[in-house]
């Protein structure tokens, strides 16, 4: 039943993913919600529409307002087993942001300290 549900999620996808670019936008993925069969399909998982939209900004890690496939298929599977996963999936992506946000920073940091004239030499 597994590989169903994630065969028919990468059916849903590549259906949603109207400009063939390999990821889905919020755009394409609010009118993937609107159709009805998807949404039965959402809610044979345990997701409602609204729980759905709250999984899309929570798997979207890097805030780009789209997800790729393995994004979607992560999110989507680790969620269906209701809404403490999908707490605990909301979680697992804010640390996975604040990693990124860390990163940024630390390279920010590096790039400054690097332009600190040195002190050698001075009396």
């Amino acid at each position: 039943e597994l590989q169903a549900q994630v065969r028919e999620l990468r059916q849903w996808f590549e259906q949603g993913d109207l400009d063939g670019d390999g990821c889905l936008t919020f755009e394409e993925f609010e009118s993937l919600m609107e159709i009805d069969k998807v949404q039965v399909f959402f809610l044979k998982m345990g997701i409602d529409t609204h729980e759905a939209v709250a999984l899309f900004h929570t798997i979207d890690a890097d805030d780009s307002d789209s997800v790729d496939i393995d994004e979607f298929l992560f999110g989507v599977m680790r969620a269906r087993s209701g809404v403490k996963a999908l707490d605990m999936i909301a979680m697992m992506f804010d640390v996975q942001r604040m990693g990124v946000a860390v990163g940024e920073l630390t390279s920010v940091v590096n790039q400054s300290l690097y332009r600190v004239p040195s002190r050698e030499g001075t009396a």
